[in-house]
């Protein structure tokens, strides 16, 4: 009881703002498919400048050459053991 009492009340301000959430659900919305017509999304793709920092990398290595060795094999294959005389 206490939120509806008064007019400027928390519950009144309540049922007001979804009263008009629910005529602006209603309301088509125009603004965004203009754009898509009109073509306006493509001028600004053209337009479109890059926020990194650092410059790109050559990626013309292909990924699995990159790809790092597990420690402890890098060269247990090449090293050949000695054979102890008896």
């Amino acid at each position: 009881q206490r939120f509806y009492k008064k007019d400027d009340s928390l519950g009144r301000q309540a049922q007001a703002a979804s009263a008009v959430a629910r005529e602006m659900k209603d309301l088509p919305k125009p603004d965004k498919k203009d754009k898509k017509d009109k073509g306006e999304a493509t001028n600004n793709e053209a337009k479109f400048i890059s926020k990194r920092v650092t410059p790109p990398k050559n990626n013309s290595l292909p990924s699995s050459s990159r790809r790092p060795k597990p420690p402890g094999k890098n060269r247990s294959a090449e090293i050949k053991k000695k054979n102890k005389p008896n």
